[in-house]
């Protein structure tokens, strides 16, 4: 039967995992093409960095203000449906950039992919959470979360290509590259209706015998309280859940300011357009290597929470680091090892949610976290570029150091209120909604303190 199931699930896996990253591909592009896109349309539409960072500002507004929404309708139309609609909408919103004449038109826009794009992510984790049994889970949700690091290396290098088209048809180049990208997620959106399905039992390319088998795995592992079919409010009040939402908050900040502000750090360096492509791209080269490397690490030694510690740490040290140093070349080394230790922290981060809750509680959830990470996001991005007018960049950076000690303070206060029950949930006292799977590591160790066999570990500690 293991094997059976080993084999059902390695086949899901080469059906979904490529798909679901394409589509995060295309969202983190889309998302971080104003970056690219300011190095020109700051002139045409009389925009200030500070301008821009509102922008940045609106669009995580409107993906806070409707992530919650997003996910519980996804759970009632099913995964499928709702990520049609949303890489539709956000690919029409993003094509629609092209057309604006000034700086209102550009903050309704702005605001408008981010309402579109809403529970894009924690969408695609909670479909792979109605796919994949928990030891499976991490390295597939890591695997997908490559695209993010992958598609700010390649965004650059896009834009560059792209923008080239400037002055065909009377477009500027900056126009071509809205266009261009917005056109092409529309595209995906009509092959994410023709390809996905929201669950192993509406699986027409599985045998019957396999869909069966996928089936009861999932369920089996819901009725051993592995984890916890909850409600939306108790999923919302979890302390658990806000725990990992503040962790997450300091986590996308960074993430978001790599992806909007290094083409403008690089560009005061007076650095010509296809040099800047170069510069922005490398760090993120380095953030998709150690991706594949430590969150590989994580599943072996399952010591997801050091890991996370660590690589914010690291993250904090190089902001730091840029922020003092006035060599693009060291700043670029800063930014590949404050971009390694993000990515490295966001792969491992989202394996951990899904082992709380199942169900529409757990779509609130996975809404709940996404959403106060990007209000995190939407607060601190319009301040970088306040930062970045006033005082320059060196300030802004200094800003982002601080701001990303948010990820490691949140769970370190957390830890010792909630990792005690995590070894009650396997000991089946207590609810899974209390489990914190930022403690992975702390559960192992305990785990074997407790005396449990080695068999009522698996798929438990894993």
């Amino acid at each position: 039967m293991n094997d059976a199931l080993d084999v059902t699930i390695k086949k899901a896996a080469r059906r979904l995992l490529w798909f679901l990253n394409m589509l995060l591909l295309f969202a983190v592009i889309d998302r971080g093409n104003i970056g690219y896109a300011a190095l020109t349309m700051n002139e045409s539409l009389g925009l200030t960095v500070e301008m821009v960072g509102y922008g940045g500002g609106l669009f995580l507004l409107g993906y806070l203000l409707f992530d919650i929404p997003s996910n519980l309708l996804l759970a009632r139309f099913g995964a499928r449906t709702w990520l049609t609609r949303i890489a539709l909408t956000w690919g029409l919103a993003t094509a629609l950039l092209a057309f604006v004449g000034g700086p209102r038109g550009f903050y309704v826009l702005r605001f408008s992919v981010g309402v579109a794009e809403a529970g894009c992510l924690p969408g695609i984790v909670y479909l792979l959470a109605q796919w994949f049994p928990q030891s499976h889970r991490g390295r597939y949700t890591s695997a997908i979360m490559l695209a993010i690091p992958l598609a700010n290396a390649l965004a650059p290098l896009l834009a560059a290509g792209v923008m080239k088209l400037d002055g065909s048809f009377g477009l500027d180049g900056w126009r071509w590259l809205f266009l261009v990208e917005g056109a092409i997620t529309c595209c995906v959106g009509m092959l994410v209706w023709l390809y996905l399905t929201d669950k192993p039992a509406d699986a027409a390319w599985l045998q019957p015998s396999e869909r069966e088998i996928l089936t009861a795995a999932i369920a089996r592992e819901v009725s051993q309280h592995i984890v916890h079919r909850s409600s939306v409010k108790r999923a919302l009040t979890s302390p658990g859940v806000l725990a990992l939402a503040l962790a997450y908050a300091g986590i996308n900040i960074q993430m978001n300011f790599s992806s909007l502000w290094f083409p403008q750090i690089f560009r005061a360096y007076r650095t010509d357009d296809a040099i800047i492509a170069v510069l922005t791209a490398l760090p993120f080269v380095c953030g998709t290597i150690s991706m594949l490397f430590w969150s590989r690490r994580s599943d072996l030694t399952g010591k997801g929470y050091l890991y996370v510690l660590a690589a914010t740490s690291i993250a904090t040290a190089a902001w730091t680091t840029a922020a003092v140093t006035h060599s693009i070349v060291m700043i670029d080394i800063a930014f590949a090892a404050a971009t390694s230790g993000v990515f490295v922290s966001l792969a491992i981060f989202w394996t951990f949610p899904p082992r709380l809750l199942t169900g529409l509680g757990a779509a609130a959830a996975l809404g709940l976290i996404s959403a106060i990470g990007q209000l995190g996001s939407a607060i601190a991005t319009p301040f970088v570029g306040r930062f970045a007018d006033a005082a320059g960049w060196s300030t802004a950076l200094m800003f982002v150091a601080g701001v990303s000690l948010i990820t490691p303070v949140s769970l370190l206060l957390f830890r010792r209120q909630l990792a005690p029950s995590v070894v009650n949930v396997i000991r089946g006292t207590c609810p899974g909604h209390l489990a914190v799977a930022a403690a992975d590591d702390w559960l192992r160790s305990n785990c074997a303190q407790e005396s449990l066999p080695p068999r009522a570990l698996e798929g438990k500690c894993s």
